[in-house]
């Protein structure tokens, strides 16, 4: 997993696509078999049934909306990726410059 970023215009691409790392994996790893398997119409409360998610607005929702809010989130991610895996990015900008902005300020963590 890596998080790709520009140090001058804060442009960021989140996690390549990896094998051991995307986000079918993500949801499999970090939610309970319950809540992905689970009753899709049960009132979840984010904040201690989903204890690493930030805070929201909402903090109940239902099974269902939760799941359907991080598979869109997931699909904008995948859907916005200019370099698919690290090897992509290594090939396609050995300089690192931006996409945005043209500089060579473009880190990864």
């Amino acid at each position: 997993m890596a998080y790709l970023h520009c140090h001058h215009c804060h442009w960021s691409q989140d996690d390549f696509w990896e094998e051991y790392y995307n986000p079918i994996s993500f949801m499999e790893k970090n939610y309970t078999k319950e809540l992905l398997h689970g009753d899709l119409d049960r009132l979840i409360d984010l904040q201690t049934d989903i204890p690493f998610t930030k805070k929201v607005f909402m903090s109940k929702m239902t099974n269902r909306e939760f799941i359907a809010k991080e598979m869109e989130r997931h699909a904008r991610s995948i859907r916005n990726m200019i370099y698919r895996t690290m090897e992509e990015f290594k090939k396609l900008n050995p300089e690192r410059k931006c996409p945005n902005c043209g500089k060579k300020e473009l880190d990864i963590d």
